[in-house]
């Protein structure tokens, strides 16, 4: 047996095991798990419940130790969105794809944001995938996630260092990645198009990180809350 072929059943093997810790989604995730661990890093045995996607989805937020943007960042990723039974077979492999949200170690906001934006997805039907499919990403405002301001996102297919498509047994799972993006940014995207923007991150060494330090007001009362609120 090749070496290549040693580390994909070991990696197999590591997601069986994981998954006997896991509550059931309703459906395989087997190949799903084991390309989050062979690609981003060490899923956490413990997933995230979103009570506002009871009776929705039966899907998980996992987190996911890893270092791909550097030492200590973690990656929120949902596990369910590509389910083959879900959302009507729109796709042989569900909604087609999953979603990432990497940020400088575990932090709530950032589960916040990939929880509403699956909510956004999953209730009211977002259509994120056909919509960054049409425009190479999207970018919107105004996401309340309880820190000291609203917060804007882009949401683009995956770039290096991230995986880009993960090949199932029924059909490709686009990555997605959501960035938290300044005002700013915001702007330069429609003005120039979010490939533009998206260029320009990954050429300032930021790529598909969320930030907060990056992005919120640096003066003022938000800059004051913002200190207590990271302590």
């Amino acid at each position: 047996m090749t070496d290549q072929a040693n580390a994909t059943n070991q990696t197999l093997s590591t997601a069986h095991a994981l998954l006997q810790g896991l509550p059931a989604t309703g459906f395989d995730d087997t190949a799903l798990l084991a390309f989050y661990e062979q690609q981003l890093g060490k899923v956490s045995a413990t997933p995230f419940h979103a009570e506002a996607l009871d009776g929705y989805w039966q899907g998980r937020i996992l987190s996911i130790a890893s270092d791909i943007y550097g030492p200590g960042t973690h990656i929120y990723a949902s596990c369910g969105l590509s389910d083959p039974e879900a959302f009507g077979g729109e796709r042989e492999a569900g909604l087609g794809y999953e979603l990432l949200v990497i940020s400088q170690g575990p932090a709530d906001w950032a589960l916040q944001v990939i929880a509403q934006t699956l909510y956004a997805e999953v209730v009211n039907e977002a259509g994120f995938l056909e919509i960054v499919e049409a425009h190479d990403g999207m970018t919107t405002g105004g996401l309340d996630i309880g820190v000291a301001a609203p917060v804007n996102l882009m949401i683009t297919k995956a770039f290096a260092p991230l995986p880009q498509t993960l090949q199932s047994a029924a059909g490709p799972v686009e990555m997605l990645v959501i960035t938290v993006i300044t005002d700013e940014e915001v702007t330069l995207s429609r003005k120039s198009g979010t490939p533009a923007l998206l260029k320009q991150l990954i050429s300032q060494g930021v790529g598909q990180l969320s930030d907060l330090e990056r992005v919120l007001p640096k003066q003022g009362g938000l800059s004051r809350l913002w200190s207590r609120l990271t302590g």
